[in-house]
């Protein structure tokens, strides 16, 4: 297959996702760098596959995996999973709109429990902020880039801390701006394209700032974060100074 066969292929392909005007914008912006820029060699943790990742348009260069199709955010929670050892091991796990690349790594666990509202392929289809599951009934619940889809966050992280048992840990990740001292969130705004435009996708409803942390400990966490060293961002490809947070149920 030629470049320019394949240069038009995309931008087809582009065009029926993403609509007309989004990706003249794209590619006057940087059609040369985007089609004969070199790819750097990326390793991912998660399936141990090296060499050049997928771009994620429109703005996400490098940002897939092609053999596991993990995008950074997976990634850097696996990095935190794996970087200490019984994270997961023989525990129970519930896993909030789950992700298909952390299938192996579910393995360890001495039970996993996967739930969504809306997405099917789960094992319970249940309200985040009303499980319906026992009191302290899991180890670890896994929420990666869900808060910031939930109109009343405050109720689903109490939920978290009701069904953690003492000791236990939620593993988040959002959106975050860390140069905003509080969260960004409206009530006035309604409608798919204002959230588009406000909150960068349609179906969220804020764009959290540095107060997360204290979001998560208002629930009765205590919160740590966990970051990787600076050279693991370009050699697994994540997104710069992304945390994970972990929010911890004292004893």
């Amino acid at each position: 297959m030629g470049t320019g066969f394949r240069e038009r292929l995309i931008r087809l392909v582009a065009v029926m996702i993403w609509g007309r005007k989004a990706i003249k914008k794209l590619f006057r912006y940087s059609e040369e760098a985007y089609f004969s820029r070199k790819k750097f060699e990326r390793t991912c943790p998660m399936c141990k596959y090296q060499g050049p990742f997928r771009d994620v348009l429109p703005n996400q260069l490098d940002g897939k995996c092609p053999r596991c199709g993990s995008l950074e955010r997976h990634r850097l929670v696996y990095i935190y999973l794996t970087s200490r050892e019984g994270v997961l091991a023989g525990t129970d796990v519930l896993h909030f709109a789950p992700e298909d690349c952390f299938r192996p790594l579910a393995a360890e666990a001495r039970r996993y429990v996967t739930a969504d509202l809306y997405e099917g392929g789960v094992d319970y289809r249940v309200d985040i902020t009303s499980t319906g599951f026992r009191n302290e009934e899991f180890d670890v619940v896994l929420c990666n880039h869900v808060l910031e889809h939930i109109p009343d966050d405050a109720s689903a992280l109490r939920e978290f801390n009701r069904i953690l048992r003492p000791g236990g840990r939620a593993v988040l990740t959002v959106p975050i701006v860390e140069g905003w001292d509080v969260t960004f969130e409206d009530s006035d705004i309604r409608t798919p394209q204002e959230r588009a435009l406000h909150y960068g996708q349609d179906d969220h409803v804020r764009f959290y700032g540095r107060d997360f942390s204290g979001r998560v400990a208002e629930a009765g966490f205590d919160v740590t974060v966990f970051q990787v060293p600076f050279a693991d961002h370009a050699r697994y490809s994540l997104m710069r100074g992304d945390k994970v947070f972990i929010a911890e149920k004292p004893f």
